[in-house]
């Protein structure tokens, strides 16, 4: 595939969210609630910014997210004060994920470039992607720090050069990922096992000093909304934790990323459902038995909010 062709089909996919935005596209079914619920916050941080983040974190709803970046977009909407012309910028911005993708593919995998880069622009059918990046939400940045974080990891380990500017880099966007979601503090750990096995003594040390002052800020605001608020109770309460739900959701994610790869390989596919006849029976009549209890005995074992995306109707 020639260069122009590639930049073709890269720049039609950009547009695709172009047009989403027109359109107000909603595909993940939450972006737009979440966006609606949360930016009256954003223009809370530009007017004022201690009242802004005491009223954020008074809320059991928005607390569970990380107000980092919706004080990032307030800044912005200091200077820029049109919606639309921010949600161009961070479109563009979030187009810049499948490509920061493609090179980690390109990097990792000793592949065909083309087929990398098409396989990379599977991340413009995702529902969650178009729907953060139309309606402003934080999720795609924090996976452009998370991706930048592997990219510069992926170079370290391939080329088994680790020295602290390269630690630095990879751990910083890190950081900076987790600032914008919490979640993702979890890789840390991985991050310092390999540090711990690959750096000096006296270099992890320094490593984990670096990590502890960039984290200040984090360790500062939990203390903040744990001592003015009660977080578990927040998180419980907004969340409504529902293992059927959730099992279903994830089950259905897992089928749309499953999904190309069962398309490309569909006679590996169709020759493992063959061999699994009976196992993939029985589970599916213990979903439709669970279908037909929620229906007749339990109304609440099923009940799909509508903030909530990932299952297919």
């Amino acid at each position: 595939m020639s260069n122009f062709k590639s930049f073709v089909i890269y720049f039609l996919s950009c547009f695709s969210l172009l047009l989403g935005l027109a359109l107000s596209e909603n595909s993940s079914g939450g972006a737009k609630i979440d966006f609606e619920y949360l930016f009256p916050y954003v223009e809370g941080f530009t007017l004022n910014f201690k009242n802004g983040l005491d009223a954020y974190t008074s809320n059991p709803a928005s607390v569970i997210h990380s107000p980092v970046f919706y004080i990032i977009v307030s800044n912005i909407y200091k200077f820029i004060e049109d919606v639309i012309i921010i949600k161009i910028i961070y479109v563009f911005l979030c187009s810049f994920l499948p490509f920061l993708f493609f090179l980690i593919l390109k990097n990792r995998f000793k592949l065909d470039r083309n087929i990398l880069f098409i396989f990379s622009l599977i991340i413009f059918l995702s529902p969650y992607f178009r729907s953060s990046a139309i309606w402003l939400l934080g999720d795609n940045l924090s996976l452009i720090f998370f991706g930048l974080s592997i990219y510069y990891f992926n170079k370290v380990n391939e080329l088994n050069d680790i020295n602290l500017k390269n630690s630095f880099l990879f751990l910083f966007f890190l950081i900076l990922c987790c600032y914008i979601r919490y979640y993702y503090c979890l890789f840390s750990l991985y991050y310092l096992f390999f540090f711990f096995q690959k750096l000096k003594k006296k270099n992890f040390l320094f490593v984990i000093l670096i990590s502890f002052v960039l984290s200040v800020p984090a360790f500062l605001y939990f203390s903040y909304i744990f001592l003015n608020g009660d977080f578990v109770t927040a998180v419980n309460k907004v969340s409504h934790i529902n293992f059927y739900n959730n099992s279903l959701i994830i089950l259905s994610i897992l089928l749309f990323y499953l999904f190309p790869f069962c398309f490309l390989q569909k006679k590996l596919f169709l020759e493992y459902v063959k061999n699994n006849k009976k196992i993939i029976f029985v589970i599916f009549i213990l979903f439709f038995l669970s279908y037909l209890i929620a229906q007749f005995f339990f109304a609440d074992l099923i009940n799909f909010s509508s903030r909530v995306g990932g299952i297919f109707m």
